[in-house]
């Protein structure tokens, strides 16, 4: 018995067939692109516990400034939350101290109510820097 390698006889080099191999790391490359998750550095994250704020940077919610103008035993005055005058610098100096003047301001009118005074407390509150327009509305 005659044993003998087997050599081939024309100069062919082996090829070794590389799809099946670029198939499964494409495969392995979606794999975790899909799987990965993005966190943030702990560093930019916001903290569930702060320092005490001061009371200049809480931000207060109080709704829009509501002037009112009515008449009280026959004269006409203005309202503004528990001040009732009828002098128009009382009523601009609350205006300008209202702590959150984004949410604007409304002038609410009687029946009755002369129409300069609205006219004067709608000024007032641009002056008082709200934003524009200032709502007049009917008092009910």
């Amino acid at each position: 018995m005659r044993l003998s390698r087997f050599r081939p006889t024309d100069d062919r080099a082996l090829e070794l067939s590389t799809t099946a191999m670029i198939d499964v790391v494409f495969l392995l490359l979606i794999f975790f692109l899909v799987t990965t998750t993005f966190n943030t550095p702990e560093r930019q994250l916001e903290p569930n516990i702060r320092e005490r704020e001061t009371a200049e940077s809480i931000s207060v919610n109080v709704g829009p400034a509501i002037v009112d103008v009515i008449r009280d035993r026959g004269v006409a005055v203005f309202q503004f939350g528990q001040t009732r005058t009828s002098n128009l610098e009382t009523i601009a100096d609350l205006l300008q101290r209202w702590p959150d003047k984004s949410q604007g301001a409304i002038v609410r009118l009687a029946e009755d109510a002369p129409f300069g005074m609205a006219a004067r407390a709608v000024n007032a509150c641009r002056q008082a820097g709200f934003p524009k327009p200032v709502t007049i509305e009917p008092l009910q």
